[in-house]
C-alpha cells in the first residue's frame, strides 16, 4: 500500500510485538535461523562481487545470445530447475 517504507514498517512491528508482550526479546533472539541470516549475507557479497567484475553482464549477455528464440515457458522451466539444482549445495 505504500504507506511506509517496509524496513521501517518491520521495525514498527517488532516494536509492537515487544511492547504488547507476544514474543520475548530472548525468545525471538533464540528463534532466528542464524545459518539463513549468513546465507543472504554471503550471498549479498557474491552478488556484489558479480556486478563489480562484470560477470552479471557478461552472463546474461550470454543467456540471451543462447535463449533468443526459446519458449518463455521452457525458459522458465530451465531457470526454476537450474536455481533447484544451484540451491541443493548451498543449504
Amino acid at each position: 500500500m505504500n504507506v511506509l517504507p517496509l524496513p521501517v514498517a518491520v521495525m514498527i512491528g517488532v516494536l509492537l510485538v515487544f511492547i504488547t508482550r507476544c514474543i520475548t526479546p530472548q525468545q525471538a533472539y533464540r528463534d532466528v535461523e542464524w545459518k539463513a541470516i549468513i546465507l543472504i549475507g554471503c550471498m549479498l557479497g557474491l552478488g556484489a562481487a558479480l556486478e563489480v567484475t562484470g560477470t552479471a553482464s557478461f552472463l546474461a549477455e550470454k543467456i540471451l545470445t543462447w535463449t533468443n528464440d526459446a519458449d518463455p515457458l521452457l525458459l522458465l522451466s530451465g531457470f526454476f530447475f537450474l536455481t533447484v539444482l544451484l540451491t541443493q549445495p548451498m543449504s
